[in-house]
């Protein structure tokens, strides 16, 4: 989700009560919450006592009605707001600052502001709300462009500085939001009137991001340690968008590269995580199918570069409903998907049969607070405060605000800090010998979505998958891993080409496709049958989507790729590197052997096989591995130590 500004109404007279300063910290045991609270400058203004909002009667409170001072503090969730650092001419309004300012009387950084109140407000006096604050220079910005006058120093002290002011308050701060979407990255353009202005957009990098995270993770850790307790750091959540117009680069790929950069530095010097997911769109019950796969992919980068034993919030997660028919929907996804997370907590295995499933402690769902009368304004078309009042006689079956509330009245826990293992390096991870009766759609690996076009088809029987032409000229279908990325890895498949002609006479080519690190990029290792018109006979690595081929790696095959011929292929991927071997028909000797290093490649993605305009191939097998491991030995997981 691209960040966008909320227009608060201020107003000028803040209250009369008083909030207790150095009010103890509370963290909920609970797995619900909100981003951006309802606000908290009404019934009194900010220095006034806390009292009852939305958030405390969605959350079941049973104190109220709202503006009441009726606490009773059995109800309670996550609480997910901003603060801007960069604070300077017009960067940032003073209703996201943490230290004092605009109405609040001249800038002091050692006073508190309008964040740090509002947050004490919606966490105290009786409430048992717990807040999570994410730290940027300001709205569109977060990593500092080495020419921006504000530098990583700056955005570190300043953050370092806002923490101090919410010591008693707030002990989770996430550093950035989605660095990989281009309307999040501004730069310094110019100055006037003694402003600096950030009108510029640029790409961030995952190693620029992984710096200015490092920075300021090291500033907080020096904060004079409040009821709160030592900061925790959360890494950024990326979008899951893939690069395109929106995105300069994949979600899983980002955040694959910003922790390795992190881990180079000092892999206990990354405290956490937050991540995003939402509801797919026209996905199966309700969206949460895809939601889990998202969440579950991302976990996956986790546990291979050996940081699932760090805490991670979904600190944004929802239902697009810009009518009220989705809105419907959106009722029955956020009730599934806090069962789903509920279940996710407390089971194991979950990607990797053996492992421990690493837990979602907290969420936020994107958005609260409304922004006026239609749909179309602001976010409305996410917001539970906007639905709350546009059905009549409302249930949690058809209205997404109460059908929260049911799901916060389950009272789910919190997930646990970590819970998870490191992926074992030299283990067998997974092995599908394709001998059951169907597709193996299950959460847990091996996991698989699948496509056909065109008139093709796979069919499953007798211990392989057989993918068909059926005599259509384009007849293609593939399977392709669900749930989980793979990054550094090892991997073997067989296969044998049943038939090898072409699916139909006017077929342009006949291939059998393994992609690898599959995104919007990645890598196909594509068998051309000898019947081909194009390529006979050839095996190439080819850039995915793009079909050029990576360096000078395509080999004619002797004697060809024909009907009945076998192949093994084996293939070791770390990091920039990949080594290829494929043998044909038993032979002890590789048809080719290939060592490619592809610095600017992808570094993690899908697996992903299948057919093209090929009559028939049958697929023995496909195992995966860590990096190394050494193809043989079925060792079964455990949870060893992996070094980067």
């Amino acid at each position: 989700m691209i960040a966008s500004k909320f227009i608060k109404i201020i107003p000028l007279i803040l209250g009369l009560g008083c909030i207790c300063a150095n009010a103890q910290y509370h963290e909920t045991n609970r797995l619900v919450g909100l981003h951006f609270s309802p606000n908290q400058e009404t019934y009194g203004g900010l220095t006034a006592p806390p009292v009852y909002t939305g958030a405390e009667a969605i959350f079941g409170d049973s104190g109220g009605p709202e503006g009441s001072m009726t606490i009773v503090g059995d109800g309670g969730g996550w609480l997910l707001d901003f603060v801007a650092t960069d604070v300077e001419g017009s960067n940032a309004p003073f209703w996201q600052w943490a230290w004092q300012g605009g109405s609040f009387g001249p800038t002091n950084k050692s006073a508190e502001g309008y964040m740090a109140l509002s947050l004490r407000r919606a966490t105290q006096g009786g409430k048992k709300n717990t807040p999570i604050v994410r730290l940027q220079p300001a709205y569109g910005r977060n990593v500092p462009h080495p020419s921006d006058p504000y530098t990583n120093a700056n955005f570190a002290s300043d953050a370092q500085a806002a923490a101090q002011l919410m010591k008693d308050s707030v002990r989770y701060y996430v550093i950035g939001n989605e660095v990989n979407i281009r309307g999040e990255n501004h730069r310094f353009s110019s100055a006037s009137g003694g402003l600096n202005l950030y009108d510029d957009l640029y790409d961030s990098t995952p190693e620029a991001y992984a710096q200015t995270y490092l920075a300021v993770r090291e500033a907080l850790s020096l904060i004079t340690v409040g009821s709160a307790g030592r900061p925790v750091a959360l890494m950024q959540p990326v979008s899951t968008h893939l690069a395109g117009v929106e995105a300069s680069m994949d979600g899983n790929e980002f955040l694959w590269r910003q922790i390795r950069s992190a881990n180079a530095v000092d892999p206990t010097k990354v405290d956490g995580f937050a991540i995003h997911a939402y509801a797919q769109p026209g996905g199966t019950n309700a969206g949460v199918d895809g939601f889990m796969d998202s969440i579950t992919e991302q976990l996956s980068i986790l546990g291979q570069l050996g940081q699932a034993d760090k805490p991670v919030f979904l600190t944004e997660f929802n239902k697009d409903m810009p009518n009220a028919t989705e809105q419907v929907i959106g009722a029955a996804f956020v009730q599934q998907a806090y069962q789903r997370l509920a279940a996710w907590n407390a089971a194991s295995g979950g990607i990797l049969s053996g492992l421990p499933n690493q837990n979602i402690v907290g969420t936020a769902w994107f958005v609260y607070p409304s922004a006026g009368g239609a749909v179309t304004d602001g976010w409305n078309r996410y917001s539970l405060e906007y639905w709350k009042n546009q059905i009549a006689s409302p249930t949690p079956a058809n209205s997404v605000w109460y059908a929260f509330q049911a799901a916060a009245l389950t009272h789910n826990p919190a997930g646990i800090a970590g819970g998870g293992a490191t992926w074992p390096v030299a283990a067998q991870w997974w092995r599908d010998d394709f001998n059951g009766s169907g597709l193996d759609h299950s959460l847990d690996m091996p996991a698989w979505s699948d496509a056909v076009a065109n008139g093709g088809s796979f069919q499953i029987a007798g211990g392989k998958i057989a993918f068909k032409g059926n005599g259509n000229q384009y007849g293609s279908s593939d399977i392709k891993t669900r749930g989980a990325v793979f990054g550094d890895f090892t991997l073997e498949t067989e296969f044998v080409f049943t038939d090898a002609s072409k699916a139909a006479a006017s077929s342009p080519e006949a291939n059998f496709d393994l992609r690898l690190r599959e995104g919007s990029a990645g890598y196909s290792l594509t068998f051309f049958t000898s019947p081909s018109p194009a390529n006979p006979g050839h095996i190439i690595l080819r850039r995915t989507g793009v079909w050029s081929t990576v360096g000078s790696f395509d080999v004619a095959v002797p004697g060809g790729i024909n009907t009945t011929d076998t192949f093994r292929v084996r293939v070791v991927a770390v990091g920039d590197n990949l080594s290829i071997q494929a043998y044909k028909n038993g032979a002890v000797t590789s048809v080719m052997d290939w060592n490619v290093n592809d610095p600017t490649g992808p570094k993690v993605g899908s697996i992903r096989v299948g057919s093209y305009a090929l009559a028939q191939v049958d697929v023995d097998h496909i195992v995966v591995g860590g990096p190394s491991w050494d193809f043989t030995t079925n060792s079964s997981i455990g949870c060893e130590a992996m070094t980067y």
